[in-house]
């Protein structure tokens, strides 16, 4: 059975995009089949497979100023990346959030990706979705269809604007809209804490108080995180960034993740970086 996580975070800038990413391509590296969805306009996640050729994108499915020209299967596309598909998106997605916001469009408004994901039977072990920041409805609709929800949370002062807000507010917001259709799934499976520096007291300080939180749906547990935090690493930068071809003077972008842009590099915090999203993974599957 198909599992379908959000990657979610309503802060912007917090290594959503990077989770999403590299927990998509770490489980498919171990052999799982996984559907990456790009849900934000923004369209980060898609950048990175600039190179691949798209016969549509979300917004042809969820339709711009009227119903979708195209079907959820027909976008799904191959990525060079084996055992990774992608679903692309563009900034179309901006006009396709008014239908979502709709709850007698034809597509199910906040239900769409729900409905989206769960009409057929899907042949991914996992679908990964990549969701925009603040308070969408591209966002909702993203939590509403999902079983699980990865938190990652930046350990810098600035990094846990959203924490409580999507906690408190927006899952049990999204929980409330599943009871609805008769079932409440939606779970806190990790949270990330991304752009650790151990040589800074204040990262150090807040990795400190994430340890120390509790759960926030189960009295006496602590929060879930994952197994290592997501070392700060230029591995990181260096992978989204624009790579110079010879093509009429323009800059173009092939999906690179830590491991493809730094393969045999040992030096230290690529590593850690990769074991972290590794381990991840393997924390993800161990719940499958």
């Amino acid at each position: 059975m198909t599992k379908i996580i959000a990657v979610a975070m309503q802060k912007g800038g917090v290594g959503k995009t990077t989770t999403a990413l590299h927990l998509s391509h770490a489980l498919a590296m171990s052999g799982r089949k996984v559907l990456l969805i790009d849900t934000d306009p923004q369209a980060s996640a898609t950048d990175r497979f600039f190179s691949v050729a798209f016969k549509g994108t979300l917004a042809d499915v969820l339709g711009v100023q009227g119903e979708g020209t195209m079907q959820f299967k027909d976008v799904i596309t191959p990525t060079h990346q084996q055992n990774l598909w992608l679903i692309p998106a563009d900034d179309r997605l901006e006009d396709s959030a008014k239908r979502v916001d709709d709850q007698n469009s034809s597509i199910g408004g906040i239900y769409a990706f729900d409905l989206m994901l769960r009409g057929e039977r899907l042949p991914f072990d996992y679908v990964i979705l990549d969701t925009p920041p603040g308070r969408s409805s591209l966002l909702m609709a993203s939590l509403v269809a999902a079983d699980e929800v990865i938190m990652p949370v930046q350990l810098q002062p600035m990094g846990f604007e959203g924490f409580d807000k999507l906690i408190s507010g927006t899952i049990q917001q999204a929980r409330r809209h599943q009871s609805i259709r008769g079932e409440i799934r939606l779970r806190l499976r990790a949270v990330v804490p991304t752009f650790y520096n151990q040589n800074q007291l204040a990262s150090k300080a807040f990795l400190r108080a994430l340890e120390n939180a509790e759960h926030p749906d189960y009295e006496d547990m602590p929060l879930p995180l994952a197994p290592q935090p997501v070392v700060e690493s230029t591995g990181f930068v260096n992978a989204s960034a624009p790579i110079p071809f010879d093509v009429k003077g323009q800059e173009l972008y092939r999906a690179r993740t830590i491991w493809e842009m730094t393969p045999g590099n040992q030096q230290s915090t690529i590593v850690r970086g990769q074991q972290a999203y590794e381990e991840l993974a393997r924390y993800v599957d161990s719940y499958a």
